[in-house]
């Protein structure tokens, strides 16, 4: 089966051996995904989540690797570009984790925002683009 990729007035058509390089890309991006489910806690700082976050894509691409993602936590979470600080995750923030993997030329980039307990009453709900 062959997918149609438009990128914007250009369109490409993708074989069965580049969806099997994004679909394997992907899955290994959820295999990180679950990682920092598993590790993340409040106290923990961000560059320590990234540590966590560069080590299981380093299993998974089996050599290291350079990581260039966007990792960030309570308001600067909402920064879609933020890069990993010294800042401690606490209990009710938000968690930015942006990743990018690549093999062999074809790439996966999600995203997923996981949160540490329950939102605080006080927050603010609504989200600004």
């Amino acid at each position: 089966m062959m997918s149609k990729i438009y990128y914007g007035t250009c369109a490409g058509v993708k074989d069965a051996y580049e969806i099997s390089q994004i679909e394997a890309n992907v899955a290994g991006n959820d295999r990180v995904f679950e990682r920092v489910r598993e590790v993340l806690h409040p106290g923990m700082s961000e560059i320590d989540l990234w540590g966590v976050v560069y080590h299981a894509m380093v299993e998974n691409a089996g050599a290291p690797i350079t990581l260039e993602a966007d990792l960030g936590a309570g308001p600067r979470s909402s920064n879609p570009s933020v890069k990993p600080g010294h800042e401690k995750l606490c209990a009710g923030d938000a968690v930015l984790v942006d990743i990018y993997s690549a093999t062999h030329g074809y790439y996966a980039d999600t995203t997923r925002v996981f949160s540490l307990g329950k939102r605080p009453k006080s927050s603010v709900s609504f989200m600004m683009f």
